[in-house]
């Protein structure tokens, strides 16, 4: 049996929710991470639910199922590395999803980042959550990479995290 690996694909501009729909019916497996903005509109503050990555839709395939894919409106590609693309881990959508779903909040920072120790989270709401820990004074907190798209930082407490 064919492997199943998660990949991100390239969405339309402000189509992830319609793309998010259209692999559901398709029976794909998918994931968008999101997360609630607040801005003021006509002195009223609005809360509104926007995709964590622009343009981004996660999605668990087998390389057989591609195809799957190429005609279902609002996608564009794959988000490649040369030719191939990207393959994104099992724990690395997990983390990513417990950080989405459980942190109090959460940032993306695109561009490098020193290579720190890898770190799995060992109580409190993120539990299990596996990724670098950097450590600054005063702040613990954890990144998850996701080469291509970004990288999550979210802050935990120092004495929840061991040292893998």
């Amino acid at each position: 049996m064919e492997q199943t690996n998660w990949y991100a694909i390239y969405t339309a501009f402000r189509a992830e929710k319609r793309v998010k729909k259209r692999l559901d019916e398709a029976g794909i497996v998918n994931y968008i991470p999101s997360r609630v903005v607040e801005w003021n509109s006509d002195n009223q503050v609005k809360r509104v639910e926007v995709p964590l990555f622009s343009n981004c839709v996660f999605v668990r395939l087998t390389r057989s199922e591609f195809s799957k894919i190429q005609d279902i409106t609002g996608i564009i590609s794959f988000l490649r590395e040369g030719e191939t693309p990207v393959v994104y881990s099992e724990q690395q959508i997990t983390s990513l999803r417990l950080l989405n779903d459980h942190a109090d909040e959460i940032d993306v920072v695109e561009g490098d980042t020193p290579v720190s120790s890898p770190v799995r989270v060992i109580q409190g709401k993120l539990l299990g959550l596996e990724g670098e820990l950097l450590d600054e004074p005063g702040v613990c907190r954890v990144l998850v990479r996701l080469p291509r798209v970004g990288n999550v930082i979210a802050a935990v407490s120092q004495d929840s995290v061991v040292r893998l």
